[in-house]
């Protein structure tokens, strides 16, 4: 009972913490939500639909060019948290050749201009992210990430707006890419914890042979609706793609949301030095 009174009571900073840290990790699972409602009701089922296949393939690529970056690089700031710039530059540049991959292929895939620079903006924003995502949560820079994702999520809405006269799937996705630069701009700017530099030496091949068993936890766990929504995708019409989607991502938030309110308490318990 001692060990449970401590997880949900503790200083005012730590609560704070462990609050904002809540919000930061449910914000983007939130919009991710929103951004089919608000298409949906502003344009209809059909245009959210012509857009889950790119996003697909956006997410599938994402998983991989992040490569267990943000708990591999968590796990070792706690081991050697002298190393922490040297761990976060080798991350960056050796998945830097992966994501550099995929950009080439999106390039000469045959998407639409506008498809292909919508996908590339986005697969570069959320590598970006998911570089700056482990500074965030060893940093406690919740406050500021909260900030980005709003204000982000607020520009790619006002692009939408403004595109709505020739409104496609491909100025959906362009818009979406837009609110994902903001955030990244916003991080970069307010995130002093770590100085970029430019250096071949932080190419680590080793580094994804080290970060491999977290990518494939991620992986598998997210491979289970990768295949249902390929089957989905290429079998039934627009429409039906769009609800199924907008269902399924309102479903996995809810069994994330446990999650979401339990596992800051925890890790935060786990680490403290208080011996119970």
């Amino acid at each position: 009972m001692s060990s449970l009174i401590y997880i949900f009571q503790g200083s005012g900073r730590r609560t704070q913490t462990v609050l904002t840290d809540m919000l930061r990790t449910a914000l983007p699972y939130f919009f991710t939500m929103l951004w089919p409602f608000i298409v949906v009701n502003l344009f209809g089922k059909a245009y959210w639909g012509d857009c889950v296949d790119a996003l697909l393939i956006i997410n599938v690529i994402t998983l991989i060019t992040d490569w267990g970056s943000k708990k591999y690089l968590l796990k070792r700031f706690d081991l050697t948290p002298n190393e922490l710039s040297e761990a976060w530059h080798e991350s960056i540049y050796t998945r830097l050749l992966i994501l550099i991959c995929f950009l080439l292929l999106i390039l000469i895939s045959p998407f639409s201009s506008v498809m292909k620079t919508g996908i590339c903006i986005l697969i570069t924003s959320r590598f970006i992210y998911a570089t700056y995502e482990a500074i965030i949560k060893y940093k406690h820079r919740h406050l500021i990430a909260i900030v980005a994702e709003l204000i982000g999520f607020l520009s790619g809405l006002i692009i939408l707006l403004l595109l709505k006269v020739e409104i496609s799937n491909e100025y959906i996705i362009f818009s979406m890419a837009i609110g994902e630069i903001v955030r990244n701009i916003i991080l970069i700017i307010f995130i002093k914890d770590i100085t970029f530099r430019i250096g071949l030496r932080y190419f680590q091949p080793t580094y994804l042979t080290q970060a491999y068993p977290f990518f494939m936890l991620a992986f598998t766990s997210s491979l289970i609706h990768v295949v249902d929504r390929v089957f989905v995708y290429t079998t039934f019409s627009n429409e039906i793609k769009s609800e199924y989607q907008i269902y399924m991502n309102f479903l996995l938030f809810m069994i994330s949301l446990p999650n979401f309110l339990l596992m800051p308490y925890f890790k935060n318990y786990y680490k403290s030095k208080l011996i119970l």
